[in-house]
């Protein structure tokens, strides 16, 4: 289901949220729409929404966020920075969505 989140600057990012309890991963899906803001340019501002609409406890840097972008890679976001996930993290039906986006 997307979800819409609105950055200080007014812009939407349109994602799908999936939270991952046992493993203590947030997953986040591009929805690859025109004229919002990609989740990879906007998630700094967007996962204390992200936490408080799903009734995630803890803080931000707590838990593991990985990102689906329309380029198909699926990315780890920590402390401002981004590198490539380990297969072990990922939720497929994300992948699946972010490569059908790709080609």
């Amino acid at each position: 289901m997307q979800e819409v989140y609105q950055t200080k600057q007014g812009a939407n990012v349109i994602c799908e949220v999936f939270v991952n309890q046992t493993d203590g991963t947030i997953h986040v899906l591009d929805s690859n729409q025109e004229e919002t803001t990609s989740v990879t340019n906007g998630i700094d501002e967007i996962q204390a929404l992200i936490l408080d609409k799903h009734l995630v406890s803890g803080a931000i840097g707590d838990w593991i966020w990985v990102l689906y972008g329309t380029d198909g890679i699926a990315t780890l976001f920590e402390n401002g920075s981004f590198q490539m996930a380990p297969d072990s993290l990922l939720y497929k039906p994300f992948v699946e969505a972010a490569n059908n986006y790709a080609f």
